[in-house]
């Protein structure tokens, strides 16, 4: 993707008074492939082999290609299959990650027996939440709101998988939404269903963009919302099992530290109870509101040009949900970090519970996030370098 601050209507030679005369023998080319070997003649008189030094190694591009095919590293097999399905689906690698990497190490780590059995208590929750939401939910969500929209009449084939076009084919105008439509219909096998929605929004298809965005909006909402209070109420699942087997109403890891008597009174821990409830109910449900608000507004108007809807114009894909269902990493990551970090934070028993939330969910999030985007970036490039 490219953007432009100016855009000149030719361009001139070096003494910068005549057209150039690259600009001037394909002026009026308008087939790309004529152009390019019209350029090709002009700038490399002697044929290919002068060419040659501007690919890499010496090879022309068909050498390259024919290198690649014979040489060329064959990464395929069960494992392999295995670990990059694991890696582009979210909710799988951060459960399995979740499960190794810090449940079992967290449980180990615990300061008394009641505080590893709430720790695995709360991992096996969070694990089984978060594929319970998307699973269930999802689908449900994806058919009320294409209806709600007037996008689908009735499910009665493939047309809910409208929902699957990407909303990078959403941002500007109805010519990209109907390539995007398109292009997924016959990726999908759905021509025949999505044909028929672009018909019946024929004349008005910027009704069926904004269409499309609306339902995009509320089904990122809603997704929000469900999964928002799904893993809020951990937290006070886990607790409220472990108060009930201890007696105890302090955080479990205190246990060896603080006397029961020491412990606040009932009444006093009945009202900070219902306080904190409170809290967590607002952290579960007042972000997805937002941020799906902003999303919707951000794919529509391109007049907004803060940051993070500049971020979110140019990299509309990253917010997509593969089928329909699976969420993108950048999804999740704005799930973990305003609902579900922020919703577990107020049923903390006490400041030192809230203390070790912070820290244990922040390093988490940071290494979860941090950790595949050093992984990517540094380890993944080198290797492509090198390797």
């Amino acid at each position: 993707k490219y953007e432009t601050d100016e855009i000149a209507d030719s361009v001139l030679d070096k003494n910068s008074k005549i057209k150039c005369p690259l600009e001037k023998a394909i002026l009026d080319v308008n087939d790309p492939n004529i152009a390019y070997e019209i350029l090709k003649k002009k700038v490399f008189p002697q044929g290919q082999e002068a060419e040659k030094v501007f690919y890499p190694y010496n090879f022309s591009p068909e050498e390259n290609k024919l290198k690649d095919k014979i040489s060329g590293l064959s990464f395929k097999g069960k494992f392999y299959d295995a670990t990059a399905f694991i890696q582009t689906h979210t909710l799988l690698n951060r459960g399995l990650t979740n499960l190794g990497g810090a449940a079992i190490p967290n449980a180990i780590m615990s300061n008394t027996k009641a505080e590893a059995l709430e720790r695995l208590g709360m991992s096996a929750l969070s694990i089984s939440f978060a594929f319970i939401a998307p699973l269930f939910l999802l689908p449900k969500y994806n058919t009320h709101f294409l209806k709600k929209n007037g996008v689908i009449d009735e499910v009665v084939s493939n047309s809910k998988k409208i929902i699957q076009v990407s909303k990078k084919y959403l941002i500007k105008d109805k010519d990209l939404m109907i390539e995007g439509i398109k292009k997924t219909g016959k990726k999908l096998g759905c021509e025949k269903e999505f044909d028929s929605i672009l018909e019946k929004f024929k004349g008005k298809e910027e009704d069926l963009r904004l269409a499309l965005i609306k339902s995009h909006q509320e089904i990122l909402r809603s997704d929000f919302i469900s999964t928002g209070f799904l893993m809020g109420s951990i937290p006070w699942i886990a607790t409220s099992i472990t108060e009930a087997k201890t007696g105890r109403r302090g955080f479990s890891a205190t246990y060896n530290m603080i006397k029961k008597d020491d412990e606040i009174s009932k009444e006093k821990h009945k009202k900070a109870k219902l306080k904190r409830l409170l809290t967590t109910v607002l952290f579960a449900s007042i972000p997805g509101i937002f941020i799906s608000k902003f999303l919707g507004k951000s794919l529509k108007d391109d007049k907004m040009t803060n940051f993070v809807s500049k971020f979110i114009r140019n990299n509309p894909e990253n917010f997509d949900y593969t089928s329909g269902v699976s969420m993108s990493k950048t999804i999740n990551a704005c799930k973990w970090m305003f609902t579900g970090f922020l919703a577990k934070l107020p049923s903390a028993r006490d400041k030192y519970e809230l203390r070790d939330r912070v820290c244990r969910e922040g390093g988490t999030f940071i290494m979860f996030f941090g950790g595949d985007f050093l992984l990517n970036n540094i380890l993944g490039r080198l290797s492509d370098k090198y390797l």
